[in-house]
């Protein structure tokens, strides 16, 4: 142990209370570190391929709706042109009757 209280110079880091300073001991919790920080990131890759999923599943659904939008889109300006012809026929019709 160094000279500042707590401080393990064989695992470089401030003592844990099952760190004895025995370089068995320090390696044990080395170990112990790697293999939690393995899990969690195959938790966090797991969680990126959920997201991903998630991501593609909204992608196509996005592009659903944005060529069910544009289909709406052709069909109402159909109607309107359709709805502008008629008025011009009505407006020619009255015309006639007066």
């Amino acid at each position: 142990m160094s000279a500042i209280s707590g401080f393990c110079e064989k695992c470089n880091k401030f003592r844990k209370r099952h760190c004895d300073g025995n370089r068995n001991t320090c390696m044990s919790i080395l170990f112990d570190t790697i293999e939690a920080l393995q899990q969690e990131n195959e938790q966090l890759k797991e969680q990126i391929n959920t997201a991903k999923i998630g991501w593609d599943t909204y992608k196509t659904y996005s592009e659903q709706l944005e060529q069910q939008t544009a289909e709406s889109n052709k069909i109402i300006e159909t109607q309107r042109q359709e709805i502008e012809k008629l008025k011009a026929a009505l407006a020619d019709w009255n015309e006639a009757e007066s």
